[in-house]
């Protein structure tokens, strides 16, 4: 008996606005980024004449301050999988926020060997069972700031 796909939540907004991101990380970090595969662990590569220099996940919380939470919230299974591709490829992976109000990024390779809290978290507003799932919260302190982002005039 075959299991049924979990459903894919990741919207043409989500990719464009990781997209997005993605140019402003070429932009600062002057290397290509290219698009990996959908299912792949990370979102992107970090090129030079199409060598791999890093790799990185891009996650977009444009409704939420910096400042909001004092953690960021991971999965346990991207943490390790992230940590995994940055010891057999010997290259950094980095974990790159962009906020209502700012781009951070944190380098992932060694931060799961030194996390000591582990929990059940995950997202509520799916009613998804399989949301819920051990995770990490990362201090927001421990993020570099990439870009402070200029803030929008709200429109009525």
């Amino acid at each position: 008996m075959q299991a049924t796909p979990r459903p894919t939540y990741e919207t043409p907004y989500d990719m464009d606005a990781e997209d997005k991101v993605a140019l402003i990380l070429a932009e600062k970090w002057k290397c290509e980024v290219q698009k990996l595969p959908q299912f792949y662990r990370v979102d992107r590569a970090l090129t030079r004449d199409s060598r791999i220099e890093g790799l990185v996940e891009i996650k977009c919380r444009l409704r939420v301050r910096r400042d909001k939470y004092p953690t960021y919230m991971l999965s346990v299974s991207k943490l390790g999988a992230m940590d995994a591709l940055a010891r057999a490829m010997k290259i950094p992976v980095f974990l790159v926020v962009e906020w209502e109000d700012e781009i951070g990024y944190i380098e992932t390779d060694g931060l799961l060997a030194e996390i000591e809290d582990f929990y059940i978290g995950g997202r509520v507003d799916r009613n998804d069972k399989q949301d819920k799932e051990p995770v990490v919260y990362i201090p927001i302190e421990d993020f570099t700031c990439l870009l402070k982002k200029q803030s929008q005039p709200i429109s009525s």
